[in-house]
């Protein structure tokens, strides 16, 4: 190997093997040789170390780095990358002089002052304030020509463990830490089985590769570097061509062809997707919708797609476009899969010049990929000779489609060209008008569906993960597209299985494994078979009951794979070897690379290529059939997850050799795992026994049923897969009928009815007397009512879909037909408000939940849901908005988990945004089905965390602490130091609510702009008053008003605002006040009665107040505690945000003695007995702060809501006179002359009166 090729494969392996494929343009390219020239030109033997950092900072800012923050600070660190100035440090550079050889690694002695100094200065980033900077990603040393790169979790590894108390211990110069800690614990390293790693190169060994390219010509070694200097490498910035990513132009030109157009809601709120404000007839929704609209008495259960006509002819719409738009994509991967295997552009099939409109569409649907090749007739034989049969459910008529069909739309129907096509690059001439069918065709071969291991294109990639995404995202057309990223569901489903895995091992083998290194040891030492452990992965049962685009079950898919290769467990298909390429699991992807490190090509006529495909297709086959289930309210949602499914099995499609690598392998009936229903709705609860129906009912045994499924899978004949479903169908349908009829409520309903008919049928031989008769009508009436309500129940389950969990999968019975339950139930439930879905969360209340709530969300249910399909012992997570931790609606599903479930892990997201276009807060929970062990593991993420997210399980690693729920209080999670300062905050004061406190809510009045008015008016008031008896009444019912946004820290400004209080408990006569009452007369009293009737005035709308029993000229609000607002009090904001850079001070309580009214965006809290300003020190000071990140609910990023019940919870210490007299002292001096000083001792004397340690006082001031 030549010096160069050794160069570019040392480079090479330091890249992302996918940021290798990344095309690097020649313009860049020649811009990068021209700077890195000049910067060697400028270096001298002799220069000094500023000389260098200059240099070196101008290099990277002139090639990478222009808008990053990059420091050269003498005395701490030589050169560091940054991305704001608030980010944390990303790269650390220590640089040696040219001529410093003594002090300069070499590649066989790394051990020099460069590396012991990186060492000390990596320590000291690591272990500095406010938990250390996690978020370092490389380290390098240099001398300006040689450059050795570190990445920082080598450091992390190597020496951050070993070193860290050493590091803390060290009292000593920095020159003694470099001789007695760094050098041993670097020559211990080296020494060790795993010595140090590092990237290698010499500046001036591209020299040549400079002026090649100076030169004109591509150098692929330079490329290389220019990849390994790059944000992109040095900062772990995405991959740019990252498929995974949503391709923004071909999601909105494709919502242009299918007419479709993204819109925000009114509110301002989730960016929803509908048709054209201004449709284009031709497009394929308006097309589709037209015929809906024509042919609509031909359609049935048309309730299940919604409640009003036009939303049903939507949705039926779209789940037709869907349809069709899945297999002409599915298509696409096809035949760029066949393209990639043959290399030869005979394989392509979906274009205009084989298929001419929509009909020979169709007829390539239903008469070419529905049929084997051998049965296939007519000039489809020659036509689409090298198009496989796959055996797919995909290419089977839906029942929409036995009355529409895609060959019945208009193919030369004439739309518009979108304005940011893709296609206006390559067009010779202006064409903005195109027939619908070409636009569609000619848009999809503008782009590159095929393997990135294989793109030499100029094609934008899109892989199936970006085709789920984009489905998600129309999908969710109604409630805002909301999809979980691929870090995420990656992490969940790692974080599941691989506990879930462990359990089950742990169980059958009584070991204690906590690691799959562990594990791996355990079946090495008791050499328990590979079959005998494959069986026991084989074994798991993974469920997603909202299962969506079936992006959760792919990440498990692709999981279970790698946890399998991981294990050293997976073996070839036929040869039962194990497994001889390199899996990675990378952005949710499972990538495959052979011993070279390139990404893996199949080959049908390499035999290892070929066993490498079989084995993976055949792994995720079976698992696929056996290992995953999903259920969805949606049928679109469980058309695209299957869709998803089959398109993980295309990626690794094979030709057989039983055909002699001419036909691929078919694709299994996955269908029958993949169900449509409602989730949260069902008869049959999960411990219905069935053992006995099935005997008396003679119908299949369970072991009989779960066979049959399996050999549905596996049909490749159409007659034996209907055959099948039929009876697989009518087993559940009779099992289903036997066990509502045994249903509590069937029995009560039946009950009800044959009561009610004796009744009826009684005839008394004497008249009723009138008690008697109010008896009987009592009586029919009461047992009527309940009939109907029971009657709606059922009605209910019909029209929501119910759906029959203990029927609907016999691979989760036990040979009996009990059922046993998943081992793991994964996703992301809906977030939708109870109280926003009518009579839809009534038939949910029904159902008994103990999480339900009328305040709460519905993803409360999934959890409780989730929680009955486990097996015991078995795992559930799912990421959900996190409100359910504070709100008072959260209260039950908080006990619930703490009564039912063992919480294990708990990430919470805080103000950290997951989703896209999603304002939602969310957490990730993991729990199992046992008792709780009190002592979850948990990590919040702040907003300076988010790029270290996207490793969730090292950002666990590093920033965890261990909690205990113990009941159903709100859950807050808390470092140990901050445990501890709230157990001693807990200790030493009292709740609020018991001191001699009132916590009151501001006033509403209904009509601020008739009760609230402005100096001038109230002077003009005043000045109309008759007499001097009736000013002074009516000045002391003008009260000085504060509005939320006046109130600040300590003091308030006041607007010049007054109230007209006329506060109703007070009685007032208006004909007492003759001015006030002319003004207020003067919005019309039509505006003012408080009846919450429309009136028409002059022809206009006139809308009064709320009803209530007040008179017209009175508040909204029959308050008793209007005396309140006279006294010396603290008034404070409902709604607070910590965000003081902003303008936003935190905690804010202001001080009010001059008798001022709070609108009702703010409180008051007074006493008869305690001076305010006390309690407002506390309030206010660093301690109070923390108080309301224990006790009260986040809204939005660094936003709380601070309802009474929340503050009384506040535990106020009780002081001693002489601390009460300072506090009050200290506070009056703020108020008089604010100060940072008054403010600080403020914060002292809090810390000393709940007795806090320095360390406890240290993490109060520096938290954020």
């Amino acid at each position: 190997m030549t010096h160069k090729t050794a160069l570019l494969k040392e480079l090479n392996e330091a890249l992302n093997p996918k940021y290798r494929e990344v095309k690097i343009s020649f313009e860049d390219l020649k811009q990068f040789a021209t700077a890195i020239g000049q910067f060697l030109q400028q270096q001298h033997e002799t220069d000094v170390e500023g000389v260098l950092r200059t240099n070196l900072r101008d290099l990277l800012r002139d090639t990478f780095y222009k808008g990053f923050v990059m420091r050269t600070e003498a005395g701490r660190y030589d050169l560091t990358i940054q991305e704001t100035n608030d980010a944390p440090i990303k790269v650390l550079f220590e640089l040696k002089r040219p001529d410093a050889k003594i002090e300069m690694c070499t590649k066989d002695d790394l051990n020099k002052k460069a590396l012991q100094e990186l060492v000390y200065y990596y320590m000291k980033e690591r272990e500095k304030d406010n938990g250390g900077n996690v978020y370092l990603c490389h380290l390098l040393i240099t001398n300006g020509n040689e450059f050795f790169l570190f990445e920082a979790k080598e450091f992390e590894q190597k020496f951050y463990k070993s070193l860290k108390k050493k590091y803390h211990d060290f009292q000593s110069k920095t020159e003694a830490f470099y001789e007695e800690i760094a050098a041993p614990a670097i020559a211990a390293v080296q020494e060790s089985d795993s010595p140090l790693r590092y990237t290698y190169f010499r500046l001036h060994d591209f020299d040549e590769e400079i002026q090649q390219v100076l030169n004109g010509q591509e150098s692929l070694t330079l490329a290389a570097l220019y990849k390994l200097l790059s944000p992109t490498h040095l900062l772990k910035k995405r991959i740019h061509t990252d498929p995974n990513e949503l391709d923004r132009q071909f999601y909105n030109e494709l919502l242009h062809i299918l007419g479709l157009e993204e819109r925000k809601e009114e509110n301002g709120g989730k960016m929803l997707i509908a048709r054209k404000e201004q449709p284009d007839s031709a497009s394929l929704v308006e097309q589709t919708y037209n015929k809906v609209e024509k042919n609509w008495q031909d359609f049935v259960n048309t309730k299940n797609y919604g409640l009003e006509r036009e939303e049903q002819m939507f949705n039926i719409t779209l789940e037709l476009v869907i349809t069709w738009l899945n297999r002409i994509l599915f298509l696409k991967l096809l035949e760029a899969q066949l393209r990639d295997y043959s290399n030869d552009a005979q394989y392509e099939f979906l274009n205009t010049q084989k298929i001419g409109d929509f009909t020979q569409l169709n007829d390539l649907f239903f008469d070419v990929l529905a049929i084997p090749v051998e049965k296939r007739q007519g000039d489809f034989c020659e036509r689409f000779k090298n198009v496989p049969y796959l055996n797919s459910a995909l290419f089977e008529r839906t029942e929409l489609e036995k009355t529409i069909k895609i060959n019945s739309l208009q193919s030369n129907a004439i739309v518009s060209l979108y304005s940011q096509s893709v296609l206006r690059k390559g067009l010779q001439e202006e064409k903005n008008e195109w027939s619908i069918f070409e636009y569609l065709f000619t848009f999809l071969e503008a782009y590159n569906f095929g393997s990135p291991a294989n793109d030499t294109s100029t094609k934008n990639l899109i892989n199936a993960s970006v085709l789920g995404l984009i489905f998600e995202k129309i999908n969710g057309h109604k409630d805002g597209a909301i999809f979980t990223p691929s870090y995420i569901t990656s992490f969940i489903c790692r974080e599941t299985i691989r506990r879930t895995v462990l359990d089950k091992f742990n169980a059958k083998y009584n070991w204690t494994c906590r690691s799959v290194d562990e594990l791996q040891n355990d079946l090495r030492r008791d050499k328990i078979g590979d079959d005998e452990a494959i069986e026991v992965i084989n074994s798991l049962r993974i469920c997603d009951p909202a299962v969506g685009s079936g992006h959760f079950l792919v990440s498990a898919l692709n999981e279970l794979v790698f946890l399998k290769y991981d294990l050293n467990l997976l073996k070839e298909h036929r040869k039962g070897r194990l497994f001889e390429y390199t899996l990675k699991i990378e952005n949710d992807e499972l990538v495959v690379y052979d011993r070279n490190g390139d990404l893996f090509h199949y080959n049908k006529n390499d035999e290892k290529s070929q066993r490498a495909q079989e084995t993976l297709f055949n792994e995720k086959r079976y698992l696929i059939e056996h290992c995953l289930f999903g259920v969805d309210i949606n049928p679109t949602s469980v058309q695209i997850c299957r869709l998803r499914l089959w398109i993980e099995l295309l990626k690794h499609a094979y030709y057989t050799r039983e055909s002699h690598y001419n036909k691929l392998e078919t694709l299994p009936n996955i269908d029958i795992n993949i169900k449509c229903g409602n989730s949260l709705v069902y008869v049959c609860e999960m411990t219905s026994s069935i053992t006995t129906l099935l005997r008396e009912q003679e119908l299949l045994t369970a072991e009989q049923l779960r066979q049959r499924v399996a050999q549905y899978q596996n049909a490749k004949e159409k007659e034996e897969k209907y055959e099948l479903e039929r009876l697989i169908a009518s087993t559940t349908l009779r099992l289903k009928g036997a066990l509502k009829a045994n249903h509590e409520k069937s029995r009560e309903l039946d009950n009800c009815r044959l009561e009610l008919q004796t009744l009826l049928a009684q005839n008394p031989i004497f008249e009723r007397d009138t008690k008697e008769q109010k008896a009987f009508e009592r009586k029919k009436g009461k047992l009527q009512a309940r009939i109907a309500e029971l009657e709606d129940y059922f009605e209910g389950l019909e029209s929501q879909n119910a759906f029959e969990w203990r029927l609907a999968f016999p691979e989760v019975w036990d040979a009996e037909g009990k059922f046993v339950g998943f081992d793991a139930v994964i996703g992301n439930p809906p977030y939708i408000q109870l109280q926003k879905m009518g009579a839809r969360a009534e038939l949910l209340k029904q159902q008994g939940y103990e999480t339900y709530d009328s305040m709460g969300d519905i993803y409360s249910l999934f959890y409780e849901l989730g929680y009955k399909l486990l097996r015991p012992n078995g795992k559930l997570c799912y990421i959900t908005s996190n409100k359910w931790m504070r709100a008072g609606y959260g209260e039950k599903t908080r006990e619930f988990f703490v009564k039912r479930a063992n919480p294990e892990l708990l990430i919470d997201f805080a103000g950290v945004k997951i989703f896209e276009n999603a304002t939602v807060d969310t957490n990730i929970l993991l729990f199992s089905k046992s008792v709780y062990q009190h002592g979850t593991i948990c990590a919040v993420a702040q907003k300076q965390d988010k790029d270290s997210l996207k490793d969730l399980s090292l950002f666990e690693m590093q920033e965890n602490s261990i909690c205990d729920f113990s009941n159903s209080d709100s859950w807050v999670i808390l470092s140990p130091i901050e445990q501890s300062i709230k157990r001693k905050i807990e200790a030493v004061g009292t709740p609020l609510r018991d001191w001699d406190i009132q916590i009151n809510y501001g006033i509403k009045t209904g009509c601020n702009e008739a009760f609230i008015i402005d100096t001038a008016k109230r002077d003009e008031i005043l000045a109309n008053c008759q007499t001097e008896d009736e000013r002074r009444r009516t000045e002391e019912i003008i009260r000085p008003i504060l509005r939320g946004r006046d109130i600040k820290r300590y003091s308030y400004e006041w607007a010049g605002l007054y109230l007209i209080a006329t506060f109703p408990s007070r009685h007032y006569d208006i004909d007492d006040y003759p001015a006030v009452r002319d003004y207020l007369l003067s919005f019309g009293i039509e505006r003012l009665e408080q009846t919450g009737e429309t009136h028409i005035v002059n022809g206009n709308s006139i809308k009064s107040r709320k009803k209530t029993n007040n008179k017209w000229f009175e508040m909204q609000d029959s308050i008793n505690y209007w005396e309140d607002f006279s006294k010396p009090k603290v008034v404070y904001m409902e709604i607070q945000t910590d965000n003081p850079a902003e303008g936003y001070p935190f905690p804010c309580y202001s001080y009010d003695d001059n008798r001022c009214v709070v609108l009702n965006t703010g409180y008051i809290m007074s006493s008869k007995t305690t001076d305010s300003r006390y309690v407002l020190g506390i309030l206010n000071s660093r301690l109070g702060k923390f108080l309301v990140k224990l006790y009260v609910t986040q809204l939005q990023e660094r936003q709380f809501r601070m309802l009474s019940q929340y503050v009384m919870r506040f535990p106020i210490v009780q002081p001693s006179k002489e601390q009460e007299a300072e506090m009050i002292q200290l506070v009056q001096d703020v108020l008089e002359h604010q100060s940072a000083i008054l403010e600080k001792r403020i914060d002292e004397l809090a810390f000393q009166i709940y007795g806090l340690s320095e360390p406890e006082i240290k993490v109060l001031m520096t938290g954020s």
